[in-house]
């Protein structure tokens, strides 16, 4: 197992299960993810092991998502290719555009308690040290205000190719 010892915590990664000797609040949770999660692997993208999840979550979309994915499908926003329940590291995403390093995450119901929004936070953190963008839209503001929310997601394009 590789052991990383940093600010008096150590970490354990023996085959990608995480054994703590500190119980992880959410600063250390934050700091295991700059780490990055599983040192080994080198495939970020679309990882073998969470293909199946993905093919289940892209067949049952959200209504949202469904929504959504009707404007963002077939490069219909400024020429744009988006993929719908992309893999990148541990974590898959609602909507992903690699032109852009730009990712997109509906957020329903589910997502307002304080244990979801702190996993909320990580993850983006985790993505965001990785380079991407990631914006968020609550549900209700895909339905009621797309072309806003279109908007917004156009505005984080590259501004030489729009």
């Amino acid at each position: 197992p590789i052991i990383i010892g940093t600010e008096g915590l150590i970490i354990h990664f023996n085959h990608y299960s995480l054994k703590e000797d500190l119980s992880l609040s959410l600063p250390k949770k934050q700091l295991f993810h700059k780490l990055c999660i599983f040192p080994k692997m080198k495939r970020i993208h679309n990882r073998k092991a969470l293909q199946n999840f993905r093919k289940q979550l892209r067949k049952n979309l959200t209504p949202a998502e469904a929504f959504l994915w009707k404007y963002l499908k077939a490069k219909q926003l400024k020429g744009r290719r988006f993929q719908k329940q992309h893999g990148i590291g541990p974590y898959i995403v609602d909507f992903y555009c690699a032109s852009e390093k730009l990712i997109i995450e509906l957020d329903g119901e589910v997502h307002l308690n304080p244990t979801a929004e702190e996993n909320d936070l990580i993850r983006q953190e985790y993505l965001e040290n990785l380079g991407y963008t990631v914006v968020r839209f609550e549900n209700k503001m895909v339905f009621e205000h797309l072309s806003s929310v279109l908007e917004e997601i156009k505005s984080h394009f590259n501004q030489s190719e729009q």
